[in-house]
């Protein structure tokens, strides 16, 4: 009997000892597995959709611009995915505002220009930080005036998208950085525009619509993901004059001179971030007690707010910086 107790005992921990080696390889392949499950993504397949935020020509109205790879061609011997506008009644100046041609090798993202009757590089993810590439052929919409871009890369990391780890960059462009400048996710791309404006790197004066900000995005390979900057992928605004949420927060004025002015009916924290989305500004606002943030050493341009409840929704929106 005290034979079988203890053949019983070691059959027990040999038992757990299996349990646990399969629990030790289960979790070492999860860590390998994130860095392979990345490299089995490709750019832009058939079908990838983003949502981006679209300003009128002029006017404060803006409205979700959708883009969606349509079809796959073939130029000069490079496999490429057409990537195209969808049916914004904002966009109405040239054809070269609503497709894109595009193809991906070896991290590299290239953009294929008529202007240059070839490709130029859009993303290069083997950058290192202080390190560039030229976006070549850039035209304006109405003369044939060419020019290009210079991204510099000034931060590298990770991020983790539905269990996808995905290399980012953080960058700036010269000349005008607001232009294309800022956040880059492998296999996504740009969170501010989806590509670089013409008239905003060959002229002075903007002809067409603007393009900022990445609402959401979409494909088989990575799946859904909202990047949370408006209440919703397809909400639209024709009023920014002042910006409210269900009659719980104001920010006033907009555009911004040099303060702020933040008014709410419930205790929340504030964020603000700039098209690079990083937070310029952090912190409390009180019920029924005004804040005011100094936004004189904020740079021109266009910025996102959240504001977060114990037990609400978050209130979002955007603010201009004059």
């Amino acid at each position: 009997m005290e034979n079988l107790s203890n053949n019983k005992k070691r059959k027990t921990v040999s038992v757990m000892k299996q349990a646990n080696l399969a629990c030790f390889i289960i979790a070492l392949l999860g860590a390998y597995c994130l860095p392979f499950l990345a490299s089995a993504q490709k750019w832009a397949p058939v079908g990838t959709k983003w949502v981006y935020t679209q300003l009128a020509p002029f006017s404060a109205a803006e409205s979700p611009s959708e883009w969606n790879v349509v079809d796959t061609i073939t130029i000069k011997d490079k496999l490429c995915t057409i990537i195209q506008s969808k049916g914004n009644p904002f966009d109405t100046i040239s054809s070269y505002n609503r497709t894109m041609i595009t193809y991906e090798d070896s991290g590299v993202v290239y953009w294929y220009r008529p202007i240059l009757k070839g490709f130029t590089v859009l993303y290069d993810f083997n950058k290192k930080v202080g390190e560039s590439w030229d976006i070549e052929g850039l035209e304006a919409v109405i003369d044939t005036t060419k020019c290009s871009i210079k991204m510099t890369v000034v931060e590298v990391g990770l991020d983790t998208i539905n269990g996808i780890a995905l290399r980012t960059m953080l960058t700036e462009s010269f000349p005008l950085s607001f232009t294309f400048g800022g956040k880059i996710i492998e296999f996504i791309g740009n969170l501010s525009n989806i590509r670089p404006n013409p008239c905003f790197v060959c002229r002075p004066i903007t002809e067409n619509y603007d393009i900022y900000g990445l609402r959401c995005f979409e494909n088989d390979s990575i799946g859904f993901h909202d990047f949370k900057i408006v209440p919703d992928c397809y909400y639209s605004k024709t009023n920014i004059n002042e910006i409210k949420n269900e009659n719980l927060v104001l920010l006033a004025p907009n555009p911004i001179s040099n303060v702020l002015t933040v008014a709410s009916k419930k205790q929340g924290l504030i964020s603000v971030f700039n098209l690079m989305g990083r937070a310029v500004f952090q912190g409390e606002v009180k019920e029924d007690t005004p804040m005011y943030i100094n936004t004189i050493n904020w740079a021109s341009g266009i910025y996102w707010y959240r504001v977060n409840f114990q037990n609400e929704n978050p209130s979002y929106g955007k603010l201009i910086k004059q």
